[in-house]
């Protein structure tokens, strides 16, 4: 219900004015997950389409679809450790001064538990930061809080995700 809310936002903020750059782009990285006393590394990928908008191009809005792997413990507590997790998210942000992007991460992830087995969906938050390094290349850091049970204050499980990746863009 919350993800409709956010696509249907998304699509009205999009009509609202024309995009002067638009395209697709892929990427990956490492992140660490950390859940009550568990943290892990993972390996994260993702792919979107990308627009930026506004008579300055500095508004930017993105649709991403993403996956992430099971994460490898960094400790001994391997309570919450997931297998894998994947899922879609929409990210509006702004550009400061061409090369930087600050944007929030409004999405949806199934994840499962590698204890258990059990697959669970949590809704997602987050804030990053990115950085073109190159024509065709970009780096990105970010936060991204993801729960299960968006409705219920984001349920029993939270994860907190700390990400860095580099992204390649198909058109400059």
């Amino acid at each position: 219900m919350l993800f409709k809310k956010i696509l249907a936002l998304g699509a009205v903020f999009v009509a609202g004015t024309l995009p002067a750059f638009a395209g697709p782009y892929l990427g990956g990285g490492l992140g660490i997950q950390n859940t009550e006393s568990y943290n892990g590394l993972l390996a994260t990928f993702f792919g979107g389409y990308s627009v930026t908008l506004g008579e300055e191009q500095n508004g930017y809005f993105a649709g991403e679809i993403f996956g992430d792997t099971g994460s490898l413990p960094l400790g001994q507590n391997y309570y919450r450790r997931t297998n894998y997790g994947f899922g879609a998210s929409l990210l509006p942000g702004y550009r400061f001064r061409e090369a930087i992007l600050l944007y929030l991460r409004l999405g949806v992830e199934t994840f499962r538990y590698s204890r258990t087995l059990q697959m669970f969906t949590g809704g997602q938050l987050g804030l990053g930061l990115q950085m073109d390094v190159a024509k065709n290349w970009a780096l990105r850091g970010e936060y991204v809080y993801t729960g299960e049970g968006i409705i219920h204050n984001f349920g029993y499980s939270r994860f907190n995700f700390f990400k860095l990746g580099l992204i390649y863009k198909f058109t400059a």
